[in-house]
């Protein structure tokens, strides 16, 4: 234990390339849910339907910032002030996402039962069906349907740290996979390897940056060539195959289920995230400068409040699809998605000062 901690912690600071990253992320997602195309925006978030989408890498960075810092203060405070956040915030985002879905549901029914706005809201069940099932978790609707999800990871996290902090990985990436196969038709089951495998990434991301350090230079050319030369060629083929329908029935009836998204998770999908998340991690951290100059004015309040934005998204998204009805005009849908990501990054700036009153004033519960 001893041995593991001084060779995983150590001086750990928040990097700025990882908040730019968390917000590009949010800023993708908030573009494919306005879902106005086209807009201009398609040529830098492929509108979410590429082989693998800003939705992996959200998943695969939160899990990675769990790793990173409850991972640290596991190691060096214990257990219960690690396992506590987790499960205080757990909470936090199940009763915000069951509200939230319970909410839309009622909006969506009252107003047309959902056409229009988003499609799966239970119009037919009774409210008693809808407030069981939003309480399992077996019914989520809205823009904000991760949050059921993300709550439920950060509440098994510390079983997850408790055996990483005993230098079993092993075990947790073997029962991720176990899930990961038998969760056929379950959305959480299906995307839950993400998280937890970001989540050992982000535990181990110090020795993994000496490691990466002491290997010597050719050694680390193959690597970086190897993992950018499989996402540039994925995401090559991802491009033809998905938006401009390269030898169409082909892929339809021979690939395209490796990849399927919206209604389970393709082992083609499971088996690319952690390439595409690579080389976009490492181009964000080398080029952090150029990218902080650039566009961390947005990017950086996005990423640094990243579940505050994607709630908030979550509202804009919806109460657009209720007044506005979807425009092929490129003008207006340029329009639109611009001004939706401002007025979203104004609200989160103005939020800001509160919210980390409110996060102290959280943690200060479980001192």
């Amino acid at each position: 234990m001893n041995n593991l901690q001084t060779k995983v912690t150590g001086k750990l600071s928040r990097y700025n390339y990882i908040d730019l990253l968390r917000g590009y992320f949010i800023f993708v997602i908030i573009v494919d849910h306005l879902q106005r195309w086209p807009s201009g925006f398609e040529f830098l978030t492929g509108k979410g339907a590429l082989w693998v989408s800003a939705a992996e890498g959200f998943f695969i960075i939160s899990g990675m910032m769990v790793g990173m810092i409850r991972g640290r203060e596991w190691l060096k405070n214990g257990w219960r002030s690690a396992t506590k956040k987790l499960w205080l915030r757990a909470a936090q985002l199940y009763a915000l996402a069951v509200s939230m879905t319970l909410i839309y549901t009622y909006l969506a029914i009252k107003f047309g039962n959902g056409e229009g706005i988003k499609d799966g809201a239970l119009a037919n069940d009774s409210w008693s069906s809808v407030i069981l099932q939003s309480l399992s978790g077996q019914y989520v609707y809205g823009w904000s349907d991760f949050l059921i999800y993300y709550a439920v990871f950060l509440f098994l996290s510390p079983l997850a740290l408790w055996a990483i902090a005993r230098g079993w990985s092993f075990l947790v990436i073997a029962v991720s996979i176990i899930v990961y196969l038998f969760g056929h038709g379950h959305f959480g089951m299906l995307w839950q390897p993400l998280f937890f495998g970001g989540l050992i990434f982000g535990f181990y991301l110090p020795r993994l940056r000496t490691f990466w350090n002491n290997l010597n230079d050719q050694n680390r050319k193959l690597l970086l060539r190897s993992t950018m030369g499989i996402t540039i060629f994925t995401l090559i083929l991802s491009t033809l195959f998905v938006h401009f329908n390269f030898v169409e029935s082909w892929y339809k009836a021979s690939l395209s289920s490796y990849f399927e998204r919206f209604y389970g998770f393709g082992i083609g999908r499971l088996v690319l995230a952690p390439f595409w998340f690579l080389t976009i991690f490492y181009l964000f951290k080398r080029y952090e400068m150029q990218i902080m100059r650039f566009a961390g004015w947005l990017l950086m309040p996005f990423g640094q409040n990243a579940l505050s934005a994607y709630t908030i998204h979550a509202i804009f998204v919806f109460l657009l699809n209720f007044v506005l009805p979807k425009s092929t005009n490129l003008v207006l849908n340029f329009t639109l998605v611009v001004l939706n990501l401002f007025t979203i990054w104004y609200i989160v700036i103005k939020l800001q000062p509160y919210l980390r009153v409110v996060h102290k004033r959280m943690q200060s519960w479980v001192v």
